[in-house]
C-alpha cells in the first residue's frame, strides 16, 4: 500500500465540520521498493542490487514485448481484414482508375506548354496600368505568340506559359471542367448584336468564339436557322463522315455537323477535358444536324430515312473510344458539361457507368457507335 504524507497542502477543501482538512498526496517510492529492500550502500549489497535491477529490466522487456506482440497483432488483423474485403465493383474500380488520372500532376513537359490562363481583375489592371506611356515601338503579340492577350464575355484570358505555384502544383483537374481557370482549349457562346438595332428585319445572333490551343482565336458564326457548324477538327478531336450524303437528284451533299451554339461549343469542350486527361486519345464526332436545323439524311439518294432525334442540333454520334475506360472517361466528361442522354451498344450494358440524372438507353443500332445530346432531341 502507497505511503501518504501528512504535510497539508494550502488551498485545501474544508471539511464536515469546518475546519481545514489537511490533504495527503503519495510519497515517492522509496528506493528499498524499486530495488526489493536492497539499499545501495556497500559491496555487500551489489550484487543485490544487480540481481533486482536485472528483475526490473527482465520486467520492462516482457512487458515492451507484450506490447509489440500487441501491434503486430493488431497489424495481422487489419492485414486479414483487408484480405477479406469485398472486391471493388466495376464502377469503382474505373473511379479509382479516373481520379489517379485527374489528379495526378503535370509533368515538366506539360508545364512548360502554353495554355490560356485566366487574368485575375487586378492582373487586368495593372495590365491596362502598364499601357498607359508605354513605347510606342514596343510590340504587342499577336494570336499565336507568347503573351497574346483577348477578352471574351468580359473575362480576359492570356496565351503563355504559366507560372507553377511550388506549394500547390498543377493537376490535371486545374485544368478541366467549367470552374478551370487555365486550359489548353475553350469555347464560349458569344453574342453578336444587330449592326442598326432599330433595324427590324436584322438579325442578332449567338456566335461560338473558340481559344485554340495554338494560341489562335477562331468566331464560328451562327446562320439564319441558328445553327453553328463544328470544326473539321480541334484540341482533342476530329469529325468522320462529314457531309457525306448526297441529296437525291442533285450534285450537292448534305451538310451534317451544325448545331445550336451551345451544343457546338459544349462538344469543343468536352473533347477538350476528353484529350487533357488522356493525352495519347481523341474523340472523333460524326452526324450532329444539317445546317437547316434537321435531323440528317442516313444514305445517299433516300431522302426518307433519317436519324432519330438529332432535329435539334443539340446531338451528336462517335466513335467509340479503344476501351471501356476511355468510353466512360469520355461518359464522365461529357456529363460534366451537361450531357444528359445516351444511346450505346447493348453488349455493353454493366460496363459504362452513367449517372443517375442521365438518360442511357442500350440500342442495337448503336453497337458501332456512341450517341450522346442535351436533352432527348428531336426529328425535325
Amino acid at each position: 500500500m502507497s505511503e501518504f504524507s501528512e504535510k497539508p497542502i494550502s488551498g485545501a477543501a474544508s471539511g464536515a465540520a469546518g475546519a481545514l482538512t489537511p490533504l495527503t498526496r503519495p510519497k515517492e517510492p522509496s528506493l528499498s521498493l524499486l530495488t526489493g529492500g536492497n539499499q545501495l550502500h556497500g559491496a555487500t549489497t551489489a550484487k543485490g542490487n544487480a540481481a533486482a535491477l536485472d528483475a526490473v529490466a527482465g520486467g520492462a522487456a516482457t512487458a515492451a514485448a507484450g506490447v509489440l506482440g500487441h501491434w503486430a497483432e493488431s497489424g495481422a488483423a487489419s492485414a486479414r481484414m483487408a484480405a477479406h474485403a469485398p472486391p471493388l465493383s466495376p464502377r469503382e474500380k474505373f473511379q479509382q482508375q479516373y481520379d489517379e488520372k485527374k489528379n495526378r500532376q503535370l509533368t515538366a513537359e506539360e508545364q512548360n506548354r502554353a495554355r490560356w490562363r485566366e487574368l485575375s481583375p487586378s492582373e487586368v489592371l495593372a495590365m491596362a496600368g502598364a499601357g498607359v506611356g508605354q513605347d510606342p515601338n514596343a510590340v504587342t503579340p499577336n494570336a499565336g505568340e507568347m503573351g497574346y492577350t483577348t477578352t471574351v464575355n468580359g473575362h480576359t484570358f492570356r496565351y503563355d506559359r504559366v507560372q507553377e505555384d511550388p506549394n500547390k502544383p498543377t493537376r490535371i483537374s486545374d485544368l478541366m471542367g467549367r470552374p478551370a481557370s487555365q486550359f489548353n482549349s475553350r469555347a464560349f457562346v458569344t453574342d453578336r448584336p444587330k449592326k442598326d438595332p432599330a433595324d427590324t428585319k436584322e438579325h442578332a445572333y449567338q456566335d461560338v468564339t473558340v481559344l485554340n490551343a495554338d494560341g489562335t482565336t477562331s468566331t464560328l458564326n451562327q446562320n439564319d436557322h441558328g445553327m453553328v457548324e463544328l470544326p473539321s477538327s480541334g484540341f482533342g478531336f476530329s469529325t468522320y463522315n462529314r457531309n457525306d450524303v448526297q441529296i437525291k437528284d442533285t450534285e450537292q451533299r448534305q451538310k451534317d455537323q451544325w448545331g445550336d451554339p451551345s451544343s457546338i461549343a459544349n462538344f469543343i469542350n468536352i473533347a477538350n477535358d476528353y484529350h487533357t486527361l488522356r493525352p495519347d486519345q481523341t474523340i472523333e464526332y460524326g452526324d450532329v444536324a444539317t445546317d437547316d436545323n434537321k435531323s440528317p439524311l442516313l444514305y445517299n439518294n433516300n431522302p426518307n430515312v433519317r436519324h432519330g432525334s438529332h432535329g435539334q442540333g443539340n446531338q451528336v454520334d462517335l466513335r467509340y473510344p479503344s476501351d471501356d475506360f476511355g468510353t466512360n472517361a469520355l461518359i464522365r466528361s461529357a456529363e460534366d458539361w451537361g450531357v444528359n442522354n445516351f444511346y450505346y451498344n447493348p453488349a455493353k450494358s454493366g460496363k459504362y457507368f452513367f449517372s443517375d440524372k442521365s438518360t442511357n438507353t442500350p440500342d442495337a443500332d448503336h453497337d458501332d457507335h456512341l450517341h450522346m445530346g442535351f436533352g432527348r432531341g428531336g426529328r425535325d
